[in-house]
Order: C-alpha cells, then sequence, then structure tokens
C-alpha cells in the first residue's frame, strides 16, 4: 500500500527536504508563497489535502533533472551521472534524476524549431512533483530508486545535462538517409575543433546515431578505424547493423550486465588489458562481448577484472 501524502511529506520533511503541497492531479502549487514555504510537523496537516499532490523545493543543493522526451530518457544513461533516487511513471519511466549538487544553476533546453521542451536542470527554487503524486495524465508516480541523491559537481552535471540535450535534439532531427553521411562529418569536424577530445565526440557520436536509430554511426567508426561500443545485445539480430560490420570492417563490443550504467563503465577500466589484448589478437569485423567477472572472482578480489569473448567473428 502506498503512502498518504501527508505521511509522504512528513518523511521528505524529516529527510531534510521541503515538502510543497501542489492541487490535486496537477503541477501547480496550492500556495502562491511556495518558495518560501516551511512547514512543521504539526503544521503540515493543514496544508496538505489527502486528495493533493505533493512537491519538493529543489534547494540547498538539491537537483532535479527532468527528461521531458522519449529520447532525452532513452540517452540519459549515456549522459548522466548514475542516480541512487529516480521516479517516473507508466508513460515515462525514468523520466527524474535526483542529485545533490550545491551551486548548480537552472537551466532549460528546448527545441528551437517548435519549442518543445527537451531537458531541464531544475535547481535554485524550482518545484519539481514527487510520488506517491498522480501526474495530470492520470498516471501515478512511481519510485524507481530510493537511495539518497548522488553527490555530483556542479560543472560536471551542467557539462553533462547540456551535452545530453545536445544529443537530444540531435537524434529528433537526425538528417534523412541520403544526406546523413556528410551530416555527421561536418559535426565530428565540427566538435574536433571546438576542443571535444576525439573519445568524447565518438561516444557522444555512437549516442546520437542509435538514438536516431541510424546504422550509419557504424558506416562513420568502420571509416575512421576506431571500436564501437554498444549496451544492445540485439544488435547481432538487426540485419542493417550486421551488414555495415561487415561492409565497413567494424569493431563492436557489446558491454553485458544487468547493473547500473557506472557498474557497467567501472568494468570497461577494470577490463581494458584484456580489451586491447583482444585487439590485438582479432581482426577486425567483428562482435565481441564485455562481461563483468563472476561471483567467485567479485568476491576473492575488490576490484576484479571482467572478460572478453568472441560473439560472432565475419
Amino acid at each position: 500500500m502506498s503512502k498518504s501524502i501527508l505521511d509522504a511529506a512528513l518523511d521528505y520533511r524529516h529527510q531534510g527536504y521541503r515538502p510543497i503541497p501542489v492541487d490535486k492531479n496537477s503541477k501547480k502549487p496550492s500556495i502562491s508563497n511556495w518558495p518560501s514555504f516551511k512547514p512543521t510537523d504539526e503544521t503540515l496537516s493543514q496544508f496538505f489535502d489527502p486528495d493533493g499532490n505533493l512537491g519538493l523545493l529543489t534547494c540547498e543543493g538539491l537537483v532535479d533533472v527532468d527528461l521531458d522526451v522519449p529520447e532525452a530518457r532513452q540517452l540519459a544513461p549515456d549522459f548522466l551521472p548514475d542516480s541512487s533516487w529516480r521516479h517516473g511513471r507508466e508513460g515515462a519511466l525514468s523520466s527524474h534524476y535526483f542529485y545533490q549538487s550545491p551551486r548548480c544553476t537552472t537551466r532549460k533546453f528546448r527545441d528551437p524549431i517548435d519549442g518543445t521542451m527537451l531537458v531541464e536542470l531544475r535547481a535554485d527554487g524550482c518545484q519539481t512533483v514527487v510520488p506517491p503524486s498522480v501526474h495530470p495524465s492520470g498516471e501515478q508516480l512511481v519510485q524507481e530508486r530510493e537511495g539518497v541523491p548522488s553527490r555530483t559537481p556542479s560543472d560536471q552535471l551542467s557539462t553533462q545535462v547540456s551535452r545530453l540535450a545536445a544529443a537530444t535534439l540531435l537524434s529528433i532531427h537526425f538528417p534523412k538517409k541520403g544526406s546523413r553521411h556528410n551530416a555527421t562529418n561536418a559535426l565530428v569536424g565540427g566538435l574536433l575543433r571546438g576542443g571535444w577530445s576525439e573519445q568524447d565526440v565518438n561516444f557522444f557520436m555512437n549516442a546520437v546515431c542509435r538514438a536516431a536509430k541510424d546504422e550509419e554511426w557504424l558506416t562513420v567508426i568502420g571509416k575512421r578505424g576506431w571500436y564501437a561500443l554498444t549496451h544492445d545485445r540485439r544488435i547481432r539480430y538487426k540485419p542493417n547493423e550486421i551488414v555495415s560490420v561487415k561492409i565497413f570492417s567494424v569493431g563492436l563490443f557489446i558491454i553485458v550486465g544487468k547493473v547500473p550504467f557506472s557498474g557497467l563503465a567501472q568494468n570497461f577500466v577494470l577490463t581494458h588489458s584484456q580489451i586491447r589484448r583482444f585487439i590485438d589478437k582479432n581482426t577486425r569485423p567483428f562482435i565481441a562481448k564485455i562481461f563483468r567477472p563472476d561471483k567467485t572472482r567479485r568476491k576473492a578480489k575488490s576490484e576484479p577484472s571482467g572478460h572478453v569473448k568472441m560473439w560472432v567473428s565475419f
């Protein structure tokens, strides 16, 4: 059974957060002075309607990354630091990532073509509706992770949210087939001239092209002699991608594991020497898997490496 709005407000307050009363099935605060609202346990019941919603004030370092469109939610694990506090709803799972990031400032990213909100970095006095509230669509908000918000430096979080917004915009308006290759080359060149590292450009373009469902990302990687990383275990069964892997001689690694993306990234770093040896021994094109260490190795060592295994050799 889910908590009542009042019980949830009390819990949030005891954790050091500022609960805000919100109208039923709405995002609108039910009081006019909500930015300065500081209730006590005794007065909470006077303000929170049992049938109303509940918001939190983003203040004192608490920030919310609000992912307004499906493309942003798809790309978020590629760009955002892992978050131990996340919520969403059936129609928009993992649409809010919370962090503890002092000195962060609010930023909003819209589609310049139609004005659609893409991503918001909500800090310094914003308000976000939280579980167990009901979204205006009628869907129940669900807490997906309930830990303490991950502490993240404000400059890092701002940079990653900006890159997520850029990738989201590009994936939405990715050129049609026939012009993608030239557009991709122009973008890669522009990012490199703008001071991005080759590694960052590779990562960014991989994410954009996957989100845009464009197999040409493999074409670009193959022509540049790079190696590709993906978390898509079904890519072996996608004919267009397989053709691109073979024709353009791509070395493709699939990162395997049902753990947070930060855990997969750590395993990739710890397994780097095995990956290098695998590359030295095997000629492209191929598809290989990067596995996490098994339970025995994880118990025996504090930071064990994983292993690499060939999946498909062409």
